[in-house]
């Protein structure tokens, strides 16, 4: 875990396969470090307002972001997250 974020590790099997759904935000995909396992990160205003989902189905890696009850689409807020996966990997990104 960083500083500033909130990590939670993607459970990847061979191969690598990734389906993720999420309403709103801003999300990245980026390569996984060499010696660092397979996770997404949180900013850290993002942490109280968004509620992670990972479940694994098969070898399929399910990923959903949703807004914590209370939170508001239209107020000021973010959600900033980062996904760290194989390079390999195969995604499926729904937005």
């Amino acid at each position: 875990m960083h500083n500033d974020e909130k990590t939670w590790i993607l459970p990847f099997g061979e191969p690598a396969e990734l389906e993720m759904h999420t309403d709103w935000g801003n999300v990245s995909l980026v390569p996984v470090e060499a010696g660092q396992p397979p996770r997404i990160e949180l900013s850290r205003g993002s942490i109280d307002r968004v509620a992670v989902r990972i479940e694994k189905v098969a070898e399929v890696v399910r990923v959903a972001l949703d807004p914590q009850r209370g939170v508001s689409l239209f107020g000021g807020w973010e959600c900033r997250a980062t996904l760290h996966v194989p390079r390999t990997v195969r995604a499926h990104l729904q937005t």
